[in-house]
């Protein structure tokens, strides 16, 4: 087929790009279900669900490969594709937040939002040192980190040494 048969299901661009956010998304999503309290502690069940995100990313990067490009643009006119990634990244932070309340139900509303922040900005910066990286950096082992520094935090904003 010519390339130009692309456009027989797309208008643009930027509504294939929107459309690609939107699959890889729904993949990367079917991987955000919090483990189960069998799965062992809260520290665990954090675990668990980090290294799933971080699988989920590995397998199927482009809705946030896309979508931080997207992000950090600003033009007059919102391109389809930023809109469908703010939507989505905006059902991850709701989806993030359900679990945080979860496991830290000691936290209060502003613990959980800033706890969500956190741990949403320090899983894009260890993707983004991951695309830069390349496959030397072990996105798996970071998240794992990562979550265990966000049970930290989580615990230390709990007995009010950390706000």
């Amino acid at each position: 087929l010519p390339a130009s048969s692309i456009y027989w299901h797309f208008k643009d661009k930027d509504d294939l790009i929107a459309a690609v956010i939107e699959r890889s998304f729904d993949t990367w999503l079917a991987a955000m279900e919090l483990p189960g309290e069998e799965t062992g502690t809260t520290l665990e069940r954090i675990t668990v669900f980090a290294t799933n995100l971080a699988k989920s990313l590995v397998d199927a990067p482009d809705f946030l490969r896309l979508g931080l490009m997207l992000a950090l643009e600003r033009r007059p006119v919102e391109p389809r594709g930023r809109t469908v990634f703010l939507q989505v990244r905006e059902t991850a932070r709701l989806r993030i937040s359900e679990a945080a309340r979860t496991l830290f139900p000691e936290l209060d509303e502003d613990a959980i939002r800033t706890l969500t922040i956190y741990g949403l900005a320090g899983a894009d910066g260890l993707f983004v040192q991951r695309e830069t990286g390349g496959d030397s950096v072990d996105l798996v082992a970071l998240f794992e980190l990562h979550a265990r520094l966000v049970h930290e935090a989580a615990r230390l904003m709990a007995t009010g040494e950390a706000r």
